[in-house]
């Protein structure tokens, strides 16, 4: 069964990835983003497929959210 996080977790726990790896921030915030490319897509299919609509934008939307808190926390260092 999937357990998901909440955006503040995720952010929290993608923040133990930085330095002793040599993971960036940079690098981290490319695993959070959509790239702009493929958001556009996933929205085209969506408005396509009214049906699956609401996932797809949840993701999208959680992504976002997992970022802000990214940044949020990143501030802090």
């Amino acid at each position: 069964m999937w357990s998901v996080l909440s955006p503040k977790t995720e952010a929290q726990a993608l923040l133990k990835l930085l330095g002793p790896n040599g993971t960036t921030v940079e690098a981290i915030r490319e695993l959070i983003a959509i790239p702009a490319e493929t958001e556009e897509l996933f929205r085209s299919y969506a408005a396509r497929h009214p049906e699956d609509d609401s996932p797809i934008v949840r993701v999208i939307e959680f992504r976002r959210r997992v970022g802000e808190e990214f940044e949020r926390l990143i501030v802090t260092l």
